[in-house]
């Protein structure tokens, strides 16, 4: 039968690894022909060593998917990502998109942008920028509202009602430059919010060979269902598997009358329910009015 195996690298940054990650990309590129089986390959990425030349050298080892992190226009992103030196990356992520929408063939970027409200402030003129430059069918629009995930350098995060009205004039805003809206077109289909790490089929694989399925809570021990050994092959524990992949999420009182049901089935965060010590957290009636928002103001 057909088989697809499909990798993404993240970090920190991938493209630090580069010469690794194009060993390993052509160590599979052999083995899947000698399997029959096709792969394709991607990453999440900040853009800035995604140049010419490693966008050409990756996209001739079928690497051709990017989620590239890049914040509202160059004066709001580069007080969150410069250089350890303190010099500004936007320009030459910009440059480096430019260069990508000049070439042939098919690659896929999600321009991903991270949002407080100095960012939302700029994102107008960051969209005019994009569709005056760097327009192009094979350029997708995507933003998430910053969380503070424990850091205390966390500029100020929105309140859930800030983030909700945000993303949907966001999604308008989108929607009159003529940019497509992941947020609007992908997200609102129906299993579209089920979070990855309670699928069956997926793995994450960190550099110790330890398997895990939450790409969050990394070094947590019920994160950790296996590992693969020495002879390269997987051992997994299927009890602890089996709580990521099968728990029975429709059972919960908050999931039962909710509208958005279709798009997560009870899935947004397994997390929450495989750790013992914390509880599903899920504000119904905003999601609800954030996903109708969209949809309304997007279509």
């Amino acid at each position: 039968g057909y088989k697809k195996v499909k990798i993404t690298f993240f970090g920190g940054e991938p493209l630090l690894e580069l010469k690794n990650i194009v060993s390993f990309l052509n160590n599979l590129k052999l083995l899947s022909s000698e399997l029959s089986i096709e792969y394709e390959a991607g990453m999440s990425t900040n853009g800035y060593f995604l140049t010419p030349v490693n966008f050409e050298l990756l996209k001739s080892l079928n690497c051709n998917n990017f989620q590239i992190s890049i914040d509202g226009m160059g004066y709001t992103h580069d007080k969150t990502r410069p250089l350890v030196s303190g010099i500004g990356t936007w320009q030459r992520i910009v440059d480096n998109l430019c260069y990508m929408i000049t070439t042939n063939g098919y690659f896929s970027v999600t321009l991903r942008t991270n949002f407080n409200m100095d960012v939302a402030e700029s994102m107008i003129e960051f969209y005019d920028y994009i569709k005056n430059n760097i327009n192009d069918k094979r350029i997708h629009i995507y933003y998430e509202t910053i969380k503070n995930q424990g850091n205390k350098d966390t500029p100020r995060v929105l309140s859930t009602i800030e983030g909700m009205m945000l993303n949907i004039d966001l999604t308008q805003i989108v929607k009159d430059h003529g940019l497509n809206c992941i947020n609007a077109t992908t997200r609102t289909k129906p299993c579209s919010m089920i979070c990855y790490a309670s699928k069956p089929n997926f793995y994450i694989f960190d550099e110790d060979r330890k398997i895990k399925k939450c790409s969050f809570d990394l070094d947590a021990t019920y994160n950790t269902i296996g590992e693969i050994d020495e002879n390269g092959n997987a051992k997994i524990n299927f009890e602890k598997y089996g709580t990521w992949a099968y728990s029975d999420y429709l059972l919960l009182d908050i999931c039962q009358n909710c509208k958005a049901l279709p798009l997560c089935l009870g899935k947004r965060c397994p997390r929450n329910l495989v750790d013992s010590s914390k509880k599903m957290i899920c504000n119904v009636d905003v999601i609800e009015n954030e996903i109708e928002g969209m949809i309304e103001a997007y279509y």
